[in-house]
């Protein structure tokens, strides 16, 4: 099933980015805000991998995800 938003027709989520989610949603119980260090470990990926994926879920509303 799509979603349409602002004209635009979105993907379906892929089970790579269910994992991300579900990785975040664990982490964020325990903590105020979750870092990409925090995902990368729990995961077992490389940082410039979860930072790739944050910004298309970001792109797609689902994450608050600020770069510094």
């Amino acid at each position: 099933m799509t979603n349409i938003r602002d004209n635009q027709i979105e993907k379906p989520l892929t089970s790579v980015m269910e994992d991300y989610l579900e990785a975040i949603f664990d982490l964020d119980r325990n903590k105020s805000f979750v870092r990409v260090k925090d995902i990368a470990q729990k995961m077992d990926i490389k940082m410039p991998t979860v930072s790739s994926m944050l910004k298309s879920l970001k792109d797609r509303g689902l994450v608050n995800y600020e770069k510094y």
